[in-house]
């Protein structure tokens, strides 16, 4: 076999194929040692970052340099600092999400927005312009004031019944809304109610977030028109999914990455995962009726090694500012970090695929959430619509967000996706992955040691 530029996505030199394979071989080999009790946790995490390194290594060539989306076209000098940050050994980090940043970067690009609109200065004034566009095409709270909102959770905070004057707006929406306003126009406050802004300076900067996500929102229920419509939306995407027999096939070939026997096959599994995504994503553009997720480059699946995952266990995310149009993303991870890292590996067929369906559908759902944020704040949501309270519950979940901890998982914009991964998930693994037995595994707390972490949980 002759050699290839390394840069191409079809393949390198024998040798490298060669110790692909050869890398695979250890890492399973290590695992299996691990598991067994025969490496402490030192010695099989420092042997996983040896081996990783030498694998994103070899994948490089096939990857964008940062992060992974496939690429044809080197990087320049960039590039080059990356390959040699490889083969640096243990000392160097692997930067991490550039590929994933550029993108969202180069998405930005396209709403319209000049870039300093997204730039860290200007976060509170990008969210007031929002929220006050929110508060404006909303029927019941555009009449909303700072004054209005201070006094109404002074009143509540008091224990006094507070007479709500915005309609039949719901009232979590109307005091998530007022404690949002508050939290975004502190500066203001000072002059409105100086008490309420002394009371809220002494307090923890993110008393008000959670007490919006994590006590609100964290205990808010979906009502039961938007339940109705959620539940057919559902059935139509398992429909969908189970009526096109090609992607069904494909599903039943994910496989874990760990069992691949080669590079070229090991690039395989990602390709059919981003196929597999895209082909999932269209299904919710049609029966959420949201062509806005039909966007050609709105989905990327980038490849992340462990020490990218070791920094955040996040298997994909989904994005975008609410109310601005062609800047909204998503992003499905492959990586070999649940196969090796975890203290209970996810080391089956069956696993591997449930995760990987988890991951896409929530991110895909979160994406129909984001295109229906951006209607709200557009005023191109109607508010009889089944989903307007859902939507404002999530637009006020999102400016809110709590990224980790207790409240992470229970608050409204988690919990509804994940719950609706899983109601569409559970059916279609059982579809394609025959029931497995339990394996027998050791138990055991998460260990730290340097940096690196053999966690007893994922974050879904």
């Amino acid at each position: 076999m002759t050699d290839k530029p390394e840069n191409k996505n079809d393949g390198q030199s024998a040798s490298s194929a060669g110790d692909f394979a050869d890398i695979l071989s250890r890492m399973r080999a290590a695992r299996s040692s691990f598991l067994a009790g025969e490496l402490t946790d030192k010695e099989y995490i420092d042997r996983t970052i040896e081996l990783d390194r030498r694998l994103t290594f070899n994948l490089s060539g096939n990857f964008n340099a940062q992060s992974g989306f496939l690429v044809t076209q080197p990087e320049g000098t960039q590039y080059a600092s990356y390959r040699a940050s490889l083969s640096a050994g243990q000392g160097s980090a692997l930067p991490a999400h550039g590929a994933e940043t550029e993108i969202i970067e180069r998405l930005q690009g396209q709403s319209g927005k000049p870039r300093s609109f997204f730039s860290p200065e200007q976060e509170i004034a990008a969210r007031q312009e929002m929220f006050s566009r929110l508060l404006r095409s909303h029927p019941q709270l555009a009449s909303m004031t700072l004054r209005d909102a201070a006094d109404m959770v002074v009143k509540t905070t008091a224990g006094e019944e507070v007479e709500w004057k915005y309609g039949d707006a719901d009232p979590s929406v109307v005091m998530c809304a007022a404690l949002t306003m508050i939290n975004i126009h502190r500066d203001e406050l000072q002059t409105v109610n100086p008490s309420l802004h002394r009371s809220l300076s002494a307090s923890d900067p993110d008393y008000i977030r959670t007490v919006v996500s994590g006590r609100i929102l964290g205990s808010a229920s979906e009502d039961g028109e938007f339940v109705a419509w959620e539940t057919e939306k559902r059935a139509q995407v398992i429909a969908a999914i189970r009526a096109d027999k090609t992607l069904m096939a494909d599903i039943g070939k994910v496989k874990p990455l760990l069992d691949t026997g080669s590079q070229e096959e090991f690039l395989a599994q990602h390709r059919l995962r981003d196929s597999i995504s895209q082909r999932v994503l269209d299904i919710y553009a049609r029966a959420y009726d949201a062509p806005e997720l039909l966007r050609a480059d709105i989905l990327t699946t980038t490849y992340a090694p462990v020490e990218t995952m070791n920094e955040n266990d996040i298997y994909g995310y989904a994005g975008g500012v609410a109310g601005l149009n062609n800047e909204d993303y998503v992003f499905v991870r492959t990586t070999l970090y649940n196969e090796l890292l975890l203290r209970d590996p996810m080391d089956t067929p069956r696993e591997v695929g449930e995760k990987f369906l988890l991951t896409l559908n929530e991110e895909s759902r979160h994406a129909v959430d984001n295109i229906y944020s951006d209607r709200l704040v557009n005023g191109k949501l109607d508010a009889d619509h089944p989903a307007f309270r859902h939507t404002n519950l999530i637009f006020l979940n999102n400016y809110n967000y709590i990224p980790d901890g207790d409240s992470y998982a229970s608050q409204y914009a988690e919990r509804t996706a994940k719950e609706a991964a899983a109601e569409i998930t559970n059916p279609i693994a059982g579809d394609i992955f025959p029931p497995a037995p339990e394996p027998a595994r050791p138990e055991g707390q998460v260990m730290v040691l340097e940096g690196m972490t053999i966690r007893g949980d994922v974050k879904p």
